[in-house]
């Protein structure tokens, strides 16, 4: 196996949208490169992977684990998870690594018996263009490429294959090890993240809010969902149904420390150094100093919580006060414009404010999870 860094300079992942849900998090773009696209144990296998780091100011990183022939995936397997644990990754960005890239790595993880799987909140672009923007019906294709040259960046790219091609290349290169054909398949690889990087810094920029379904970038993150913050490990899909907001999502693992398994449930986790390991299971029932409802559950590695809203004249609210947040998440509040006198308006009439729906979401499910921990 080999491993292979390079440095770019590159401007910050700094517009204010992206620094609202993901800037206190740490972002690695990720790929794999396979040698085919079944999803079968035993007849594709990982052969190399790509991950972006930011690294400095208007600075990326680029590492690269490629097997020198197929039967080194293991190595570049582990190579990767370490890697991800070195780094303290928060979260990962990929395009269409919901279907392909994560589950294949998964399921190879699994067929070689690792003792772990891989299980972090994943902002996929595909997906998230797919679901909040109008792309879908302007591009004759939302591959990767397609939506570069809709950001006019496709001239960017410095490689000119595709993954098919590089499935070719790639036995072709296990047979000669040409130094040659081993440069057109890192720059392929690398091109991917690079690239990425690229849609990323336009997508949650200005003009990228443009291109929402809705105008509304708020509302796409509310649709999408978006992880909280490191030590919390959830990521949150908030929405209101009737008179009740209802908060859910998933228990991420985290990356601190990969090294063993829960053996008090089927699915295979991560533990965090010197804490209590993912994922959490607990329930949480109302009373007279608590409105809210909800249950963690270790076997799914998931939450729901429900907090029960008020309503007035064609007005829905979240009594702030009654919730018991820390100071802190408090005063967030409490700076809102939607706040008055100890109250936190939701809708009005038809007019839903995402954003102040997401940062109530936010707080509480932070809060809640935090006091479950130090219970």
């Amino acid at each position: 196996m080999k491993k292979f860094c390079r440095k770019y300079k590159m401007p910050e992942l700094n517009g204010s949208l992206y620094r609202r849900y993901y800037g206190s998090l740490k972002p690695c773009i990720f790929d794999i490169e396979t040698t085919g696209f079944a999803n079968g144990r035993n007849t594709s296998r990982v052969i190399m992977t790509a991950l972006l780091i930011p690294s400095g100011e208007n600075e990326i990183s680029v590492t690269q684990f490629l097997a020198e022939d197929p039967y080194e995936e293991d190595r570049v397997l582990r190579a990767t998870l370490d890697f991800l644990n070195e780094q303290k990754t928060d979260f990962l960005v990929t395009y269409n690594g919901t279907s392909f890239d994560i589950p294949f790595l998964n399921r190879r993880l699994e067929a070689l018996h690792f003792p772990f799987t891989l299980k972090m909140y994943n902002l996929d672009l595909y997906s998230w263009i797919r679901r909040n923007t109008g792309l879908p019906g302007q591009l004759s294709a939302l591959s990767q490429k397609s939506v570069e040259n809709f950001f006019h960046i496709g001239t960017d790219r410095i490689d000119a294959i595709s993954g098919r091609e590089s499935v070719r290349l790639y036995y072709e290169y296990v047979t000669s090890h040409s130094g040659m054909l081993e440069k057109v398949l890192l720059t392929h690889n690398r091109e991917d993240v690079v690239q990425l990087y690229r849609i990323l810094r336009r997508l949650f920029s200005d003009e990228g809010q443009s291109l929402l379904l809705h105008g509304d970038f708020h509302q796409a993150q509310a649709n999408y969902g978006f992880p909280l913050l490191p030590d919390a490990g959830l990521s949150l899909r908030p929405k209101i149904s009737g008179n009740k907001l209802q908060l859910s999502g998933l228990q991420h693992c985290s990356v601190e420390k990969m090294t063993a398994m829960n053996p008090d449930v089927n699915t295979r986790v991560y533990y965090r150094e010197e804490e209590l390991p993912f994922p959490l299971n607990a329930s949480i029932f109302p009373d007279a100093h608590n409105p809210l409802q909800g249950e963690f559950r270790a076997r799914t590695a998931d939450y729901r919580i429900t907090l029960p809203l008020e309503s007035y004249d064609n007005a829905l609210y979240a009594d702030v006060s009654g919730l018991k947040l820390r100071d802190a998440h408090r005063e967030v509040l409490e700076q809102m414009g939607e706040y008055v006198n100890g109250y936190l308006i939701l809708k009005e009439g038809d007019d839903l404010s995402y954003s102040a729906l997401n940062m109530l979401a936010q707080l509480t499910a932070e809060d809640i999870e935090k006091r479950i921990r130090t219970f």
